[in-house]
């Protein structure tokens, strides 16, 4: 099976970003709305090769995401979330014969 591509698309806005996501043809989805203070993210990739090997070893992709959430009124504070992301996927495809 062909795996389809999955899209992610961050809104800015003076009142709160949004977060949007969209695989494939399929209609684009709304993930957070208007309650996005700030997004940042970065990839990294690492390789795991066990010692005296001489396979290439396992590549694993994984996606660092720091959000921060905010409500648009009132005296909460904003939320900060950090979390990895591993797509599956995309990794069982790197590490295909």
């Amino acid at each position: 099976a062909k795996a389809l591509p999955v899209i992610y698309r961050y809104q800015p806005s003076e009142s709160g970003g949004s977060l949007f996501r969209r695989e494939g043809n399929d209609s684009e989805r709304v993930l957070i709305k208007e309650r996005v203070a700030s997004l940042t993210w970065q990839t990294e990739l690492e390789r795991f090769v066990e010692p005296d090997s001489t396979s290439s070893g396992t590549v694993r992709l994984s996606i660092g995401l720091d959000i921060q959430l905010k409500m648009p009124t009132g005296s909460e504070k904003p939320f900060l979330l950090k979390t990895s992301i591993f797509p599956a996927r995309l990794n069982r495809q790197l590490n295909a014969p």
